[in-house]
C-alpha cells in the first residue's frame, strides 16, 4: 500500500528547513570539493576523515560556525551522499571505460539531492 503525503510548513518550518537545505548543500559541496582535491594529490581520505573535516572541525571555526544550528544528522547524510555520489562517479566511468577526467556535465544536473532526518 502506497500513501502520499503533502507537507505545507508554516513561515517558521520553511525558515527552519531552508536554513537545514542550505548547510547541506554547503557541507555537500565541501566533501566533494575535499574528495577532489585529495583525489587529484593522490592522498588517501577516509571517509570518517572527511566527515570531521567538513563538519565536525568546520563547526569550530568562526566561517562555519552557523552548522552547528542545524542537526548533524542531516550533515552527515549529505556526506554519505557525497561519498556515494563520488563512488558512483568512478564506477561508471570504469564500467564505460572513460578517462577518469573526462567531464560529463548534464547527465544529472537537474536530479535533486535527497536530505533525510532520523
Amino acid at each position: 500500500m502506497r500513501y502520499r503525503y503533502r507537507i505545507e510548513p508554516t513561515p517558521a518550518q520553511q525558515k527552519k528547513l531552508n536554513r537545514i537545505f542550505g548547510c547541506c548543500r554547503v557541507v555537500f559541496n565541501d566533501a566533494v570539493r575535499l574528495r577532489q582535491e585529495a583525489h587529484r594529490a593522490g592522498v588517501a581520505l577516509s571517509d570518517t576523515e572527511i566527515q570531521r573535516r567538513v563538519i565536525t572541525i568546520a563547526k569550530t571555526t568562526a566561517e562555519r560556525s552557523w552548522l552547528r544550528e542545524v542537526p548533524s544528522v542531516a550533515l552527515v547524510q549529505s556526506v554519505n551522499d557525497a561519498r556515494r555520489a563520488f563512488r558512483n562517479f568512478f564506477d561508471r566511468r570504469q564500467e564505460s571505460g572513460e578517462a577518469a577526467g573526462s567531464d560529463r556535465r548534464g547527465s544529472n544536473a537537474k536530479r535533486p539531492i535527497g536530505s533525510r532526518f532520523a
